[in-house]
């Protein structure tokens, strides 16, 4: 009986994805709502953000970041995804701690540090080019509605695998200043895109004011 009770215990614990040397940090659900044209879409995508457990920030700095749950996806009529990153502003980390839900967009509007930036890719069925745009303002999309809840049960998912999965063998080509926190590359899951053996990116996605290339198919 002890030993079956241990491994429900288990089994129901909250997930934690990060294993020895890092721990979760804040574990919350982004859902959203957006407008495209006469298109109402929505999104919603479990995760998490986590940092080094104590043992070890006392004797080096190690990065911990998850590789599931970065952005919610969005796929027009027209092909084209729009990705929005689920991190949050400072404000709203701390107080989804103490609340069961936050309104991102009302709270995180004066937060000045907190990005905005959100990305377009041509197509979901052969990328070949993408964009970022300010998902704060009006432009390619609008939010209706976009929210936070913490949680404690489950694991983080992603949106990118369920509605563009082409995303994840795609070759996002860095701007002319090589700066990959402006690219797709910054939400798109990391062990299937830099981490992932050239063989299995078939797909080659340029800024759209870069080189396009004749075929989004590298093979």
């Amino acid at each position: 009986m002890v030993v079956v009770a241990t491994v429900v215990a288990w089994y129901n614990a909250p997930a934690d994805r990060f294993g020895l040397f890092c721990t979760a940090k804040i574990r919350y659900e982004v859902s959203a709502t957006v407008r495209v044209g006469d298109e109402i879409l929505t999104s919603s995508v479990k995760t998490e953000f986590g940092h080094a457990r104590k043992w070890l920030r006392r004797f080096a700095s190690w990065d911990c970041q998850q590789s599931k749950g970065k952005a919610l996806a969005f796929k027009a009529r027209d092909g084209r995804v729009f990705l929005i990153p689920t991190s949050l502003c400072p404000l709203a980390e701390d107080v989804i701690r103490d609340v069961a839900k936050v309104d991102i967009m009302r709270m995180c509007k004066r937060e000045r540090r907190y990005p905005t930036q959100a990305y377009i890719v041509s197509t979901a069925e052969e990328p070949t080019s993408w964009q970022a745009f300010d998902y704060s303002k009006n432009g390619p999309l609008t939010i209706v509605a976009m929210n936070a809840t913490a949680f404690r049960w489950g694991a983080p998912g992603d949106d990118i695998a369920k509605k563009a999965p082409n995303l994840l063998r795609t070759d996002f080509i860095l701007p002319a200043n090589g700066a990959s926190w402006l690219s797709p590359i910054k939400v798109v899951p990391q062990s299937l895109n830099i981490f992932t053996p050239q063989q299995y990116l078939i797909y080659q996605a340029y800024p759209a004011d870069g080189p396009i290339p004749l075929r989004g198919a590298l093979r």
